[in-house]
């Protein structure tokens, strides 16, 4: 009796020392699983690819057993059938795109496939596996010396497979090892679920920004169109209209802000257009207004007002001097003949200016005045050009 008290005694720190060595594997077993699982999470939400995601989850799940073979496989009720998303197996000598693989004919009948059907996990060597599972079966590859598949269920439903195997190592896995993998399981199934809702919603954000690009791009042609003119493509009316109406509100808040307003008309332009045709007329109007443009300084603008008129705005002006020059530079731009069809056209432009001033309330208003003098220079001399207070610059 005393030696066998003597003998408890002894073996009692041993005892113990074992029960903490368990209690800290198992506490390093659970922070373990703890961050894998936060690993896993995090994955779905990552910038990763799907590839690249599930050789992610792949690496997780190194850490926790022994995985260097192992697949994944989703199934797919309606379809009746698994497709395998993720394969690493270490002696293959080659591994075949599943998508390429019709799905039945490649697993019916496979331990996955069993594993599927039954809801039940798969542990030990293949050999013995093969013996024990019931129906059809199929022979896919090397057999495992240790072989640990589970399925993977969620509400209740077998949403696939996982399964890692080892070629030359027997007795690898254990229970535990198998629960573990049961349980992860279902995370990154959950993951992949997340991930795919995800892409689609990064995938239909995409769209709907680039259908947003597509109609801005359209509103933006529309827009353009409406507010210039097809033939020269300078601004409009409209866009003339506009723009006067921005000088004025801005010379009204600040007086230093003049500008001015100058109506050209072309000279002989129904001669022309009546003789060589309307094409040529048309030829003739582009030429022009390139000339027109390459006499301006931003911020200037020149618009066609219809037929042969068009009109200019000319900023930070001090007085009549600077749009007399400009009207100068205009008409001189047209002393050249204009070539279009083997058939030099020669034309000249008679210039109305109006000065901007607080006077005018609305953009029609100076139109109108830049409009009736250059009217009187028609009615004088073409080929000139006349400010509305009177100035008067002849075509010589």
């Amino acid at each position: 009796g005393r030696e066998t008290e003597v003998v408890q005694a002894l073996a009692a720190p041993v005892r113990e020392r074992a029960r903490l060595r368990q209690g800290v594997v198992r506490l390093e077993r659970a922070e373990g699983l703890q961050r894998a699982l936060y690993e896993i999470t995090d994955m779905a939400s990552s910038g990763l690819d799907m590839p690249a995601m599930l050789s992610g989850l792949h690496r997780i799940v190194g850490r926790l057993m022994y995985a260097e073979n192992f697949f994944l496989a989703l199934y797919d009720a309606d379809l009746d059938a698994i497709r395998f998303i993720y394969f690493a197996d270490v002696p293959a000598d080659e591994w075949q795109d599943p998508d390429a693989v019709d799905p039945m004919s490649e697993i019916e009948g496979s331990l996955t496939w069993h594993l599927i059907r039954h809801a039940r996990p798969l542990m030990g060597p293949t050999s013995r596996l093969y013996e024990q599972v019931s129906g059809p079966l199929a022979i896919i590859g090397p057999g495992a010396a240790d072989w640990l598949g589970v399925p993977i269920v969620i509400d209740g439903h077998v949403r696939g497979a996982l399964v890692v195997q080892s070629y030359d190592r027997g007795d690898l896995y254990t229970p535990v090892e198998r629960d573990l993998l049961t349980y992860v399981g279902t995370h990154i199934v959950t993951a992949i679920d997340r991930k795919r809702a995800f892409d689609r919603l990064e995938q239909q954000t995409h769209e709907l920004e680039r259908q947003i690009d597509v109609r801005r791009q359209v509103e933006q042609r529309l827009q353009h169109e409406v507010m210039h003119d097809p033939l020269t493509g300078l601004p409009n009316r409209a866009y003339l209209r506009e723009h006067l109406a921005r000088a004025m509100a801005a010379q009204a808040r600040d007086p230093s802000q003049c500008f001015a307003v100058l109506f050209l008309d072309l000279d002989r332009f129904k001669v022309i257009n009546d003789s060589a045709g309307h094409v040529v007329g048309d030829e003739l109007l582009k030429v022009v207004a390139r000339r027109f443009s390459d006499c301006l300084r931003t911020p200037d603008i020149v618009a066609r007002l219809g037929g042969d008129e068009f009109a200019i705005v000319m900023h930070g002006i001090t007085g009549s001097d600077a749009p007399a020059r400009l009207a100068r530079r205009l008409i001189d731009a047209m002393h050249e003949p204009v070539r279009v069809q083997d058939k030099e056209l020669f034309s000249g432009v008679s210039i109305g200016i109006a000065l901007g001033s607080p006077s005018y309330t609305a953009p029609e208003q100076l139109l109108r005045d830049a409009d009736i003098a250059m009217y009187r220079v028609k009615e004088r001399a073409r080929g000139g050009c006349e400010v509305s207070s009177g100035l008067s610059i002849s075509s010589s």
